[in-house]
């Protein structure tokens, strides 16, 4: 698998991390604006911006570099595994913090978000998740990818 899910929180609100980005060098900006990111999405709570990527591992790893040069503090989480084995279900999560101006990245993000899974499930764990669990607990992309199979 060489794309992720990472979840990245930032401990701080858009005007300050927009403050925050303009220091970077012009270098660093092209670089992040340079990346392959497949989608995202972000939203605000709590004086916190908290974004959902599907982006390449080594690019992500070059994104913390960034910001560990510059000294933002945030936090990343890779949650590559947890979504593909359902034990996080992003899209119940996260239609809290659906709103008018996100709810379009919110549907493309799970556009992508469903093809990213379809790609990385394996049959194993679906089985493995059947025995353990029961049928009843698939998601219908699970259904849809035993269907392909």
């Amino acid at each position: 698998m060489n794309i992720g899910l990472y979840k990245i929180s930032f401990n701080t609100d858009i005007p300050y991390l927009n403050d925050i980005y303009g220091l970077l060098t012009d270098i660093e900006k092209e670089r992040i604006q340079s990346f392959s990111i497949l989608s995202s999405f972000y939203y605000n709570t709590d004086n916190k911006y908290i974004g959902y990527l599907i982006i390449p591992h080594n690019e992500m790893k070059e994104y913390e570099i960034i910001l560990n040069n510059n000294l933002i503090p945030y936090l990343c989480e890779d949650y590559s595994d947890l979504v593909i084995n359902n034990e996080i279900n992003l899209e119940f999560d996260l239609e809290y913090y659906i709103d008018f101006y996100n709810y379009i990245d919110y549907d493309n993000f799970l556009f992508e978000l469903n093809s990213w899974i379809l790609k990385n499930l394996n049959l194993d764990s679906i089985l493995d998740r059947i025995n353990l669990y029961g049928i009843e607990t698939l998601r219908p992309i699970d259904k849809e990818y035993l269907k392909s199979v």
